[in-house]
């Protein structure tokens, strides 16, 4: 299997977040992977940080789901712990909002394309 990069794709921001504020967001999540080594992230150059547009603008910031995706194999705690992690970063930024987050391995018998 080729080099797979763990993806972070954090659903249902508010749509005024201006460039800087959606930059902090990702800067922050890539410090909170890359302090796991488990994760393979030195840097936002080892992984995805995605923050798709909804299509609804009801509720948005109140509640915010995290997925992260494709980790390297590694241990539900190890995993636990990331997105735990992840999930103070965003909810101290987001104080009021409902923050959850998932941490999936990625598929070893998912196919792969590398360029």
């Amino acid at each position: 299997m080729g080099k797979v990069i763990p993806t972070v794709k954090t659903w249902c921001l508010r749509e005024d977040l201006n460039e800087r504020q959606l930059l902090d967001i990702h800067q922050g999540i890539v410090k909170a992977m890359a302090s796991f080594p488990e994760t393979g992230v030195k840097d936002e150059r080892d992984m995805l940080n995605l923050f798709p547009n909804d299509r609804m603008a009801y509720g948005l910031g109140s509640e915010i789901k995290i997925e992260i995706t494709d980790l390297p194999l590694c241990e539900k705690e190890i995993r636990d712990k990331i997105a735990f992690e992840v999930v103070i970063f965003v909810k101290d930024y987001f104080p009021i909002a409902r923050v959850y987050c998932t941490a999936k391995c990625v598929d070893p018998e998912s196919g792969v394309c590398v360029f």
